[in-house]
């Protein structure tokens, strides 16, 4: 997770730096995905770029030991971390002034298969209609990343980093108009593990 999250902040900066200067905004999730993006918001912080992270998911007890557990716990610890909860990023989204800044969409990852909850599908369509700079972290969320179509809606990504290997969805179907430019980044997988599409 770290190595990924390492790989979505260069990404991010590679080919935002404007929207960067302004700050980036996290749309975390519960799961691995948004594990990442929590990581990647605390390496951005650290270089100097004012994060949000902005949790899309009702809190629980962060006493788990899964990956993306550790990674809410260790950013809780950051001084000058900026935490939006889930209730105040759903009227926040909508409510605010356009944000000039990125989004770093980590809500849904490789795992998901549709159909999404109500609540995800109208803060995706929020999402879609008021900003401007989107990176996703694997895949849009909200499309499936093998048959490249959204469920029902997906997020209209300006670019992704996808981890590891190329996800079929990506350029399948729909997904090319969903992903953007495609990054495929290394996080260390050995070759033969790699299956490519």
């Amino acid at each position: 997770m770290e190595r990924a999250a390492r790989a979505i902040s260069s990404s991010a900066l590679r080919r935002f730096p404007q929207s960067l200067r302004v700050g980036a905004r996290i749309l975390a999730g519960s799961g691995n995905n948004g594990g990442d993006g929590v990581a990647s918001g605390r390496i951005l912080q650290s270089w100097g770029f004012p994060v949000e992270i902005w949790r899309t998911f009702a809190p629980r007890p962060q006493c788990g030991t899964s990956d993306s557990d550790w990674q809410w716990q260790i950013a809780s610890c950051f001084q000058g971390a900026t935490f939006v909860s889930s209730e105040e990023a759903d009227s926040r989204l909508e409510a605010d002034p356009p944000y000039p800044g990125l989004w770093i969409d980590a809500i849904l990852g490789t795992g998901f298969k549709g159909p999404l909850r109500d609540r995800l599908t109208r803060l995706i369509r929020i999402l879609n209609r008021r900003c401007e700079a989107v990176l996703a972290i694997d895949v849009p969320s909200g499309m499936d990343a093998d048959t490249g179509f959204p469920s029902p809606v997906a997020v209209h990504a300006t670019a992704t980093v996808t981890l590891g290997a190329l996800k079929p969805g990506l350029v399948a179907a729909q997904g090319l108009e969903y992903s953007g430019p495609v990054e495929v980044a290394d996080i260390g997988w050995p070759r033969r593990l790699r299956v490519e599409c």
